[in-house]
């Protein structure tokens, strides 16, 4: 395996690694939600204010909104890591 093949194949395992882990921590964010709203839900209506409602739609919309802050902060501290150390890629020539 040539060198070039062998940094594709590490950066493409780094890309799924990075991306299972954004689904699992995306799917408990998610399951936190529902608990959150299920608490919104039983309390009484008195004690609902907009406040809360704002609160309740940003939490949902808060992947969505993190997300381009997040790959380009990991991208930036990639590229500071990388700067530092580099990363060998096996030949088996």
């Amino acid at each position: 395996m040539d060198k070039y093949k062998a940094k594709v194949l590490y950066i493409s395992r780094e890309g799924k690694n990075v991306q299972l882990i954004n689904t699992a921590l995306f799917l408990f964010f998610y399951f936190l939600m529902v608990v959150v709203v299920y608490q919104f839900i039983n309390r009484e209506s008195k004690n609902r204010t907009w406040k809360s409602y704002i609160i309740l739609v940003l939490l949902f919309l808060y992947p969505y909104i993190i997300y381009p802050f997040q790959t380009s902060i990991y991208s930036i501290l990639r590229f500071v890591f990388l700067s530092f150390i580099s990363i060998f890629y096996y030949n088996d020539e």
